[in-house]
């Protein structure tokens, strides 16, 4: 399936096979296609936890509103960020470039994130979002179904997973095989009414 096809089909399922299983193999293709994705500074602030344990699951989706989607989908994963990436990883991410532009981008996310803190947190958001969509669409185009669940207690859920300090979670994603069809799209905007030219004034080229 090519990338368009991938984006037309893809639809947020809530209802899965619970009988359905995705092996290791091809879980690990999904993320490896989601860590393709771009990242700010190419800091790659995406962590994957794969939550397995019944219990685990089960503990994590009460404070999901009950969502079913949390056990019944055959891969539950809470995609977190590292919000340390910036000071911790420069010289692993880049360990391909030349000594020279790794010492040129340590100092550059220093001068940046000492004057902009606050976009610590929005970079890594930001990245973590681009490997969610790379996951959805790999998803899809392998003929797997999908849905982003946002709603969370963040601390409630930390704790279960014992989260580092230094991480947030960015969402959660299930993955699995669906076992009803997706009602109607609710809904697109119409190009119209989302696309401005050069200000907010102007609605035409």
């Amino acid at each position: 399936m090519n990338t368009i096809n991938a984006i037309l089909k893809r639809r947020s399922i809530n209802s899965f096979n619970e009988d359905y299983f995705i092996s290791r193999k091809e879980l690990e293709k999904l993320i490896k296609l989601a860590t393709c994705a771009p990242s700010v500074f190419n800091l790659q602030h995406w962590r994957f936890l794969i939550v397995e344990k019944r219990r685990i699951k089960e503990s994590i989706q009460k404070i999901l509103l009950n969502q079913k989607a949390v056990t019944s989908a055959s891969c539950f994963i809470i995609l977190c960020a590292d919000l340390n990436a910036w000071k911790t990883h420069p010289e692993h991410v880049w360990r391909h470039a030349p000594e020279k532009v790794i010492s040129h981008v340590k100092k550059t996310l220093q001068e940046y994130y000492d004057k902009n803190p606050l976009y610590i947190r929005d970079d890594a958001i930001k990245s973590c979002s681009l490997a969610a969509q790379n996951l959805l669409l790999a998803a899809t185009s392998m003929g797997y179904d999908s849905t982003l669940i946002s709603d969370y207690d963040h601390a409630k859920i930390s704790k279960i997973i014992e989260l580092p300090q230094n991480y947030i979670i960015s969402m959660c994603i299930a993955i699995g095989k669906k076992n009803r069809e997706a009602p109607p799209k609710a809904g697109i905007m119409d190009f119209d009414e989302v696309v401005y030219y050069n200000d907010f004034k102007t609605k035409s080229s």
